[in-house]
């Protein structure tokens, strides 16, 4: 598929139509980006290389958000269902040569995330991941990513792009009505035929349907007053936008997911503004404590954090500055309790070198306050001979 790719990688045109319509209709499920799904890539490895003849959806129950992102019970559950793939597929010479994962709010790159999961569940050499990239009114991009020679997968962008178009459909023609031939029937004499009225041919006619007239819609004049109005109104705004530096404020779509106490901040990082911006900051307010995170380009790109926060409720701000504008700013606000903390286990090796240095700190304020006693007693000493007392030494 690629010259960086040591092995060929072949895919039905069936099934990877099949992953995109999955993947289409997860995208529009949910405003704003979607919800993003996985599966499991069934098929064959050998020296000709990967070859992709059927798949298998993987559950997400969406713990954290409309993000691909799995649980642990969603990863015993994928652990169980690689078991039943093998079990299933032994009999016909396949199995499982990878997995695949859309990406609705960013771009077609493997996140330490995926990194993860590829390495736990799909660490074959010819094992591969296929990510996809839906957007709206376009079609959706695509890209393997591999093992290399050497072992190493490239994560941050692929070696090369391509399209999954929609399939064309073949249309079956449909059945033409058959054509009866109506024959004329005589009417039966009753009487002598009279020559001056011969008789006549009757036909059976076919039924007649009419159809009412369709209604024409006429232009009242207010209406065409409005219409002339909005035109010169759009015609001039589209003439003004470059002298009024016009920017209706690209949403930058914040938000953040609860990950057991530790809040995961996302944002869409396909915007114009944060592609084309090096630098940006993200304000956190977390009860008192403010903090201020500066984005660099690469962390823009990633479009995710992590912020261990204190307080249920925590208040983002992303600030994204733009060449000859002003800068683009979205806030968002965060709350939900914040998560028990885990019990102490008795064995833990912290708990058990905490405990030492306590008794060994215990042990030290004893002898100091021995040693300060067997001082005042010398010193009461020493006075009621009448000779000096003795000096403090530290």
């Amino acid at each position: 598929m690629c010259p960086e790719c040591p092995f060929g990688i072949e895919i039905s045109p069936e099934v990877l139509d099949e992953i995109r319509i999955a993947v289409v209709d997860a995208f529009y499920s949910v405003p704003r980006g979607g919800v993003e799904i996985g599966g499991i890539l069934i098929g064959s490895a050998g020296e000709q290389g990967v070859r992709i003849n059927g798949w298998r959806p993987i559950e997400c129950r969406h713990a954290s958000g409309p993000s691909f992102t799995l649980s642990q019970e969603d990863r015993d559950a994928l652990a169980s269902q690689l078991r039943g793939v093998v079990g299933e597929t032994e009999d016909s010479g396949s199995k499982a040569v990878g997995w695949f994962h859309s990406h609705t709010r960013s771009g077609l790159f493997l996140s330490p995330e995926d990194l993860t999961l590829f390495d736990r569940f799909f660490p074959g050499e010819r094992q591969v991941a296929l990510l996809l990239r839906p957007k709206n009114q376009e079609p959706t991009a695509a890209a393997f990513f591999f093992r290399e020679s050497n072992g190493t997968v490239r994560a941050d962008s692929p070696h090369a792009e391509f399209v999954v178009a929609p399939r064309p459909r073949v249309r079956r023609s449909e059945p033409q009505p058959e054509t009866v031939k109506l024959e004329p029937v005589p009417i039966p004499a009753a009487a002598p035929p009279v020559p001056e009225a011969p008789a006549k041919e009757v036909f059976h006619e076919a039924p007649r349907f009419t159809t009412a007239p369709a209604r024409v819609t006429r232009w009242r004049p207010w209406m065409l007053i409005l219409a002339t109005l909005l035109a010169v109104v759009a015609g001039a705004a589209a003439l003004l936008r470059p002298y009024l530096n016009y920017d209706s404020g690209e949403p930058l779509g914040l938000e953040a997911f609860d990950l057991d106490g530790q809040l995961l901040i996302k944002w869409n990082q396909m915007t114009q503004a944060v592609r084309q911006a090096d630098t940006a900051s993200l304000q956190i307010v977390d009860g008192v404590k403010k903090n201020s995170m500066e984005l660099d380009r690469h962390m823009l790109r990633i479009g995710a954090v992590r912020y261990f926060r204190q307080n249920r409720r925590v208040e983002l701000t992303l600030v994204v500055p733009r060449k000859n504008k002003t800068a683009l700013e979205e806030t968002m606000t965060f709350s939900a309790p914040l998560p028990d903390p885990p019990p102490p286990r008795e064995n833990d090796p912290l708990l058990v070198r905490n405990r030492e240095l306590e008794q060994e700190a215990a042990k030290l304020r004893q002898q100091v306050a021995d040693w300060k006693r067997a001082w005042h007693k010398l010193a009461d000493a020493k006075v009621g001979d009448g000779s000096p007392a003795p000096q403090s030494q530290r």
